[in-house]
């Protein structure tokens, strides 16, 4: 009879099971994560950009007398009511305007802070969205 000095038989049937419950269950929750804050950081995404191009067409729709017949978008009045509009709609977006003649181009940008995904150090997620609406007139 062969003897093995400093070991004892374990019985270790089913430690392996306890290691793939506990790898399933951290991979599920890792893609719960995944898919709540990818869903909602894209519905973020789609705000940023219906939020720019209301501001341009909200800046475009200044129009003032130019000369000549012709009309432009005034700055200052395009300015006012974009600060209105974005105060009151879309307060936790930064934006900035430029007005070229017939032109009101916005940039909305925008963060979204993850709930799930903290957990793996994935804290936040940046959108810029560009926007250019110009005057209608005639």
């Amino acid at each position: 009879m062969i003897r093995r000095l400093g070991r004892s038989r374990v019985d270790e049937r089913g430690s392996v099971t306890v290691w793939v419950v506990v790898a399933i269950g951290g991979l599920l929750s890792l893609f719960t994560g995944l898919v709540y804050d990818a869903g909602n950081a894209a519905n973020q995404r789609v705000e940023i950009s219906d939020a720019a191009w209301a501001l341009a067409r909200t800046a475009a729709a200044e129009v003032a007398p130019a000369g000549g017949g012709d009309f432009a978008i005034d700055e200052s009045a395009a300015r006012a009511a974009v600060t209105e509009v974005a105060a009151v709609q879309w307060p936790e977006f930064e934006w900035t305007l430029v007005v070229t003649d017939d032109q009101a181009t916005v940039r909305v940008t925008g963060t979204y802070k993850t709930k799930i995904l903290k957990a793996v150090g994935v804290n936040e997620w940046n959108f810029t969205a560009d926007r250019t609406a110009t005057t209608a007139t005639g």
